[in-house]
């Protein structure tokens, strides 16, 4: 049985066609989005919103290419249209930037067709992490110091400024404390926060912390010069992270000593306030010895200068032989040369 053609008039002339070209033009006509022009080598089609995880948008991110061979797409795809917004937020861009991008990597749009709209917009994607996450977390690494070092504090607050927007992935985090912050009322703690082990930011926690421990102070208004007995100091317990680090925490450390200056009543007594008191003075005569395991000598000597105090080395002078030597200070009533055997 014979087919009938169907003809096409162009130019004046008919031209005959067969079944199945007529059959593919009518096909054409009624879908004409769906097919490549025959001097196409790629279509792309952009979309007018588009969702991301990576810190660069590539064209791949924000189309659907189609209509070329593998290696023409796959390169089309790995083309860089710009820095993508920080996690959680958007960005929008030209539909006529994404075909400058294109042609700057070198290809000529009158055969890659760009399907664009006039706008694109483009949301990173992301993860919250807390602030109480990260508050527990804080939490936890502290409490372990303090209890690792046996130190008499305990957490008053701790201060997370925001929770922390985050690229898609696996977080992890590190918490890091300078060394001696934890002597301080005032702890800065620095989280570090990472995803897919690659570090991404750092936010400063800041800790309050609350330390009680026995510290000596003056029952009334010490004056300066007088030495130090029980009845001048007490032992009170109190909080001593804002303090400084040198309080003096028990009364032998305190007793028998002299004022420095004068410390008001019930004031914390530091180390600053406080010195031996001169043992000997300058004119004292004093018994001066020498001795090792085998010989011990001794002599009197006057104490020249200024005098010292229990265990500092003076100039003294042999009352027999006026020369003049230096021993240490043992008491008020003797001192010691050193030398060697």
């Amino acid at each position: 049985m014979k087919k009938d053609n169907a003809s096409l008039t162009t130019g004046g002339h008919r031209v005959k066609l067969g079944f199945w070209s007529c059959l593919f033009l009518i096909a054409a006509f009624s879908y004409p989005g769906h097919f490549a022009t025959a001097e196409e080598l790629a279509r792309v089609d952009v979309s007018g919103k588009v969702e991301i995880r990576g810190d660069r948008i590539f064209l791949g991110d924000v189309a659907e290419i189609s209509g070329g061979q593998p290696e023409l797409v796959g390169n089309l795809e790995k083309i860089h249209i710009c820095k993508a917004p920080r996690p959680g937020e958007e960005l929008q861009i030209d539909g006529d930037a994404v075909k400058r991008r294109i042609k700057q990597n070198g290809y000529d749009l009158s055969v890659i067709h760009v399907n664009a709209p006039p706008k694109i917009n483009i949301v990173r994607k992301s993860e919250q992490v807390s602030a109480q996450y990260i508050e527990e977390a804080v939490r936890s690494f502290v409490e372990a110091k303090l209890l690792g070092q046996n130190r008499p504090a305990t957490i008053r607050s701790i201060e997370v400024p925001r929770s922390a927007v985050l690229p898609l992935g696996e977080v992890t985090h590190k918490v890091k404390l300078l060394n001696g912050a934890l002597l301080k009322r005032k702890v800065p703690v620095h989280f570090h926060l990472y995803v897919d082990e690659e570090w991404v930011r750092k936010i400063l926690v800041m800790v309050e912390l609350e330390m009680v421990d026995d510290v000596v102070v003056a029952r009334r208004l010490l004056k300066r010069g007088r030495v130090i007995s029980e009845a001048d100091i007490a032992i009170r317990t109190l909080d001593v992270s804002g303090m400084p680090s040198n309080i003096i925490t028990r009364t032998e450390d305190v007793l028998g000593k002299k004022v420095k200056r004068d410390i008001k009543a019930l004031h914390v007594v530091r180390t600053d306030m406080v010195e031996q008191p001169m043992m000997v003075k300058r004119g004292d005569i004093v018994q001066v010895i020498a001795e090792s395991e085998r010989l011990r000598i001794s002599t009197m000597g006057i104490i020249k200068g200024i005098g010292g105090r229990s265990g500092e080395r003076i100039r003294v002078v042999n009352i027999d032989s006026n020369r003049s030597l230096y021993a240490r200070v043992v008491d008020a009533k003797t001192v010691r040369v050193e030398y060697a055997e």
